[in-house]
């Protein structure tokens, strides 16, 4: 229910389009130049050009650049939902506080000023939630596949904005520090 509101909303924001936000301009630049010169013409033009290239990649499909990125922007942002509601269902997984986190995540304020910009910081986030949940699950189960799901994860937020690389080396350095397993196991 929550991904489903997150789309509604960011359709709504979608149909009611206010002016591009700085940041707009550069990345649909980007892809634009993308689109006619290439990607390497691309990245010279703006070095960290994975959100442009994923703008320009998704206008493939017949939408305008702005479209497309609105496009892409409400897919990470109800995968940035499910995300946060995952991680709360992993501390406590009753219907009351699920719906608690839904709310909270709905009406966060400064995310839902964010909707209608076309800025590359909503796909490292919410693929950052996405690896912390992944990460949590490896932490209670030690199922590999959550980590490798971690790892991709981050990486994927890493061709968004760099910072992302942080995660993927502090999270699993966490295990050094952590109490409740033994030297060996840590």
């Amino acid at each position: 229910i929550g991904v489903l509101t997150s789309l509604l909303i960011s359709f709504f924001t979608l149909l009611n389009p206010g002016l591009p936000n700085d940041d707009a301009y550069a990345y649909i630049r980007t892809a634009e130049i993308a689109l006619s010169d290439g990607v390497d013409a691309a990245i010279q033009y703006y070095s960290w050009a994975g959100y442009s290239l994923l703008i320009a990649f998704v206008s493939k499909t017949g939408t305008d650049l702005l479209t497309a990125a609105q496009l892409i922007n409400a897919f990470f942002l109800s995968l940035l939902v499910y995300s946060f509601i995952s991680i709360v269902n992993c501390f406590n997984n009753s219907k009351s506080v699920s719906i608690l986190a839904t709310i909270c995540i709905l009406l966060y304020p400064p995310l839902n000023e964010l909707r209608s910009d076309i800025i590359r910081d909503i796909a490292m986030w919410a693929l950052s939630l996405f690896a912390l949940w992944q990460f949590l699950l490896f932490v209670r189960s030690s199922h590999l596949p959550n980590f490798i799901g971690f790892c991709f994860s981050i990486i994927l937020a890493s061709f968004f904005r760099a910072e992302a690389l942080v995660y993927l080396f502090s999270l699993p350095m966490g295990f050094l520090f952590d109490g409740r397993y033994s030297w060996p196991i840590r």
